[in-house]
């Protein structure tokens, strides 16, 4: 350990209150000088983030929430910091390329509820105004890999010089393969190193960082990545390819390195590859690749499951920096239970979008987690973006506008954390009976049964009155306004004699145990945050 990472004798540093909204507190970093000192020398400033000097975020694993370690600033103060940390700071300070650190542990007074409340609220901005961040993916104890130093390097140059992604895959498979030049440049790269990399990189694709909720935001909306592999780095892009050039290395290649234990892991490759895509919709919206950033439910709904927090609250904070509606406002209180965060999101979310397109998310309400411990829960019309999907979400009512007659879903009433008033109507109840099971009659059709079944039910109004029973007709409208099949494959499917009525009874059968009760009895609300 760092001399100045260990215990001390010095005293606890005191923080100085935030007084301006956007300001922040960031930690400088000064190199050690050899005739000196060999240890980092810390000190904390308070900047305003719009006149902030270019500072870089630091991404990493907390690990044991337990600030058992000290971190020593240059004045002897010391500030407690979790173990992991007292190794990522290091880390951090060798790739700091500004002489500035944002570090969530040390910048913002974890002591002081109201302040964390309030940082959590600007994160967002915090990381987009970072000139970019710096990722750890420890705590992983490799030995030094010449071949790993190598794949970086080529995956850096590659990027740089914008080579054919064929050319980039290809050279970096060759590597992987152990048939490359033994010294290219600088790099020496030893023999079977390659066994070696594939092991280390297998080891990082593993790492609990992919699973951590907070790394979203942090990636996303930072404006470069530097993913620290080993004694080198590596951008978000070019971390993204070497997993591709790996997937991509035949399956009986790879098994011949001769070691034991590799197993690649598919939850790492697919938080990897999110990442990049909606990244790519953010800052390179015009790429060919590139595809309209999500809104910000469809990305609560397709990330949060996969993803773990310390905290509760946080399954929903650690996400807030992704939504780019600002008429969506979601204020973070640690004070709040996990349930009447999801309720308070779920209130913003409707009030500030203005209609009910998060009633498409209604299949993710976890009344059947057996293993959740019996709590009082939000009301039904709050979707828990926490649980693991049921069926597939359904698409936003603006692509299906076409096919319901241009009828959107407004909201046209009320919202509070009790009660839900669409159209002068009391939502006190809304139950899904979707039972997926059931085998339905596709031959012929392209399209994914689910989002057949999710169609159907988007023909359903939720205003005063019901849309009469799906047809035939309606509901291939909606297939065809979803992109689920062209007019000409409708058409001919709708003459069809037998498959219309037997795909039909079965969108039928789904549609009559989807139920929502409409009333105005709201004695099941009555006290709820009591």
């Amino acid at each position: 350990m760092e001399p100045n990472a260990t215990q001390s004798s010095g005293q606890q540093f005191q923080y100085k209150p935030l007084q301006h909204k956007n300001e922040i507190r960031l930690l400088r970093v000064a190199k050690p000088c050899a005739s000196v000192q060999k240890s980092w020398r810390f000190s904390l400033i308070h900047a305003i983030i719009e006149s902030a000097p270019p500072y870089e975020t630091v991404s990493y694993v907390w690990g044991r929430p337990v600030r058992n370690h000290n971190l020593v600033l240059n004045d002897g103060t010391i500030l407690s910091v979790t173990e992991n940390l007292a190794r990522v700071i290091h880390e951090s300070a060798r790739h700091c390329s500004t002489g500035y650190l944002w570090v969530d542990q040390i910048c913002i007074d974890q002591d002081n509820q109201e302040e964390r409340n309030h940082q959590v609220g600007i994160m967002g901005a915090i990381y987009q105004a970072g000139y970019q961040v710096l990722v750890s993916l420890g705590p992983i104890d490799l030995h030094p890999c010449s071949a790993l130093d190598f794949i970086c390097s080529t995956a850096n140059n590659a990027l740089e010089r914008g080579l054919p992604k064929e050319t980039f895959l290809q050279q970096l498979q060759i590597i992987l393969l152990g048939d490359a030049a033994l010294t290219t440049g600088h790099l020496v790269m030893q023999k079977d190193d390659h066994r070696l990399a594939i092991w280390q990189l297998y080891k990082y694709l593993g790492s609990s960082w992919f699973a951590r909720g907070w790394v979203f935001q942090e990636i996303i909306l930072s404006k470069q990545s530097k993913i620290m592999i080993g004694s080198s780095t590596v951008s978000l892009e070019g971390f993204y390819w070497i997993c591709e050039a790996i997937m991509q290395v035949e399956q009986g290649d790879i098994l011949s390195v001769g070691l034991e234990d590799v197993t690649i892991s598919a939850h790492g490759l697919a938080i990897i590859s999110v990442m990049r895509r909606v990244w790519q919709s953010l800052h390179r919206p015009g790429d060919s690749e590139s595809l309209t950033y999500p809104w910000f439910p469809e990305l609560l709904s397709d990330i949060v499951s996969r993803m773990q927090t310390s905290l509760p609250q946080d399954r929903i904070y650690a996400f807030l920096g992704l939504s780019m509606d600002l008429n969506i406002r979601i204020e973070p209180n640690y004070g709040y239970s996990g349930d009447k965060v999801l309720a308070c999101a779920a209130k913003s979310i409707i009030q500030g979008s203005q209609n009910l397109d998060i009633f498409e998310y209604l299949c993710r309400l976890g009344d059947g987690d057996n293993n959740r411990p019996f709590v009082r829960k939000p009301p039904t019309w709050v979707p828990d973006f926490t649980s693991k999907a049921h069926v597939t979400p359904f698409r936003r009512s603006m692509t299906l506008q076409a096919a319901h007659g241009c009828v959107m879903y407004p909201h046209r009433g009320r919202c509070n954390l009790e009660l839900l008033v669409a159209h002068g109507k009391a939502i006190d109840r809304i139950q899904t009976r979707i039972d997926p099971r059931i085998p339905p009659y596709t031959e012929g059709m392209s399209f994914d049964f689910s989002y057949y079944v999710a169609s159907a039910v988007r023909c359903w109004e939720l205003s005063e009155r019901r849309v009469p029973r799906p047809t035939a007709e309606t509901v291939f409208a909606a297939l065809v306004g979803q992109g689920h099949c062209d007019s000409e494959m409708a058409a001919r499917s709708l003459g069809n004699e037998q498959l219309p009525n037997m795909l039909l009874s079965v969108v039928r059968y789904y549609f009559d145990r989807l139920e929502v009760k409409v009333g105005t009895d709201q004695s099941a609300l009555s006290g709820y945050w009591e």
